[in-house]
């Protein structure tokens, strides 16, 4: 997994973008896990291109941001 961003998720947000999940490893250095919103709104121009709204992690703090996924779900269930 060098060079090219591989995607492992994608999420349907709206019918104008989705959110990615990606392994990217920059520069050749630890992979990330990079969550970014792709814009759908032009489909004349190609594929979906990626916008600024969204992060990259370390793979470490993955499980964090799994965790912090599950109490919001936990919450908005009550």
């Amino acid at each position: 997994m060098t060079g090219t961003p591989r995607t492992v998720a994608t999420i349907q947000k709206n019918n104008f973008a989705e959110v990615r999940v990606q392994l990217v490893r920059p520069g050749g250095g630890p992979p990330l896990v990079d969550l970014r919103v792709f814009d759908l709104s032009k489909p004349q121009r190609g594929d979906p291109f990626p916008t600024k709204a969204g992060f990259c992690l370390t793979l470490d703090r993955v499980p964090a941001l799994i965790e912090a996924l599950h109490a919001a779900e936990r919450e908005a269930s009550r």
